[in-house]
């Protein structure tokens, strides 16, 4: 049983690693996220002064990421061909 989080105790952390759990809570370091995206640490650095790029956490002095916030980052930025194809198949 989950006990409700009450300033000055312990987070529960049983579920913050669950995919499955909608509060599921994994932080990535920056390394990761740039492997991921297939950009330097450098380039996610400057994103987070010109304030583009994911949305990130700040634990401390550690810069973190959500693994959502990549996913929607990633798909908040994918163009397609699609909308060019449909007009032109409309156009016929």
């Amino acid at each position: 049983m989950d006990v409700p989080y009450t300033e000055g105790t312990s987070m529960p952390t049983s579920n913050l690693h669950d995919p499955t759990n909608p509060v599921s809570l994994e932080l990535l370091p920056e390394t990761e996220v740039s492997e991921i995206l297939g950009i330097s640490t450098g380039t996610l650095q400057n994103w987070r002064v010109r304030r583009f790029g994911p949305p990130y956490v700040k634990v401390g002095r550690l810069v973190r990421y959500t693994r959502e916030s990549i996913v929607h980052f990633c798909a908040s930025r994918t163009v397609g061909a699609t909308d060019k194809a449909n007009r032109q198949s409309n156009a016929i």
